[in-house]
């Protein structure tokens, strides 16, 4: 990001897939000065839900700009250089960790831990139909995990064409300590049954093939890594139901790398 003379700023965008409007904002962290701002103690005394002992506010402010949007047909006639859809395969190489991913609150819980990306519905790493998903692991022991590919995941489009259901691929390894691989096709991911009963309980006879495999990566918004010690029930394409299990993993077991697609 550059401070220019003329008090904007310039900075590089991310790779832009043709066809894809841009979104833009700013967002600058100001220290606060009490002796040039006026302060509103928002925090009331004696309670315990609001006040944490600093009367009044002390701490940084944050101002945003405006949204700033530039239509795809815009792009297009300025002649930029697109990104490929679908030109990357490799997710995360976890280099820098879980840099930019979602982590709950609770990541320290060894018994139910996850993390997410909306990585799959970015055009530049929309895979082929038949890809394959594949991770690097590295365990000491035996250990289970799940890769969890939520497809459309918003109250809003409950009842669109596109059905609110969550998928879960079983994962065990066993190691020594070194590196392995582990590959997972579309058609491992089963649905929940707690997501298939709900929307076969609100919209009855809408979705005929709620207990079948994920059909299509096209409509998976977010993808998870996730282990519960409790394990997760899941439909099989017969109809049954089977439990597949969790482990406890403390944080630093948590070894992955090379998240990718796949042939």
């Amino acid at each position: 990001m550059t401070d220019n003379a003329d008090g904007t700023w310039t900075g590089d965008c991310l790779d832009i897939v043709e066809g894809q409007n841009l979104f833009a904002y700013a967002v600058v962290t100001y220290a606060f000065d009490d002796n040039r701002y006026s302060t509103i103690p928002l925090r009331v005394k004696g309670d315990p839900l609001t006040y944490n002992g600093e009367d009044p506010y002390r701490g940084d402010f944050i101002l945003s700009s405006n949204l700033l949007q530039i239509h795809a047909q815009e792009l297009i006639d300025a002649a930029i250089d697109f990104r490929p859809e679908g030109s990357l395969d490799q997710l995360h190489d976890f280099a820098n960790g879980w840099d930019d991913w979602l982590l709950p609150n609770g990541w320290s819980n060894a018994g139910f831990w996850f993390a997410s990306t909306r990585k799959p519905w970015d055009p530049r790493y929309r895979p082929s139909s038949d890809a394959a998903l594949s991770i690097d692991v590295r365990v000491d022991g035996t250990k289970h995990f799940f890769l969890v590919a939520d497809q459309n995941d918003s109250l809003f489009f409950l009842g669109t064409e596109v059905p609110l259901l969550r998928y879960y691929a079983g994962i065990t390894v066993t190691g020594d300590g070194t590196w392995q691989t582990v590959t997972v096709n579309r058609s491992d991911f089963r649905p929940t049954v707690i997501s298939v009963d709900s929307l076969e309980s609100l919209f009855p006879g809408m979705y005929p093939d709620l207990r079948e495999p994920m059909a299509r990566w096209d409509d998976v918004l977010v993808l998870t890594i996730e282990s519960n010690v409790g394990g997760t029930s899941v439909y099989n394409p017969d109809g049954s139901i089977s439990v597949l299990p969790g482990s406890s993993w403390e944080v630093e077991e948590r070894q992955f790398r090379n998240l990718r697609w796949g042939d």
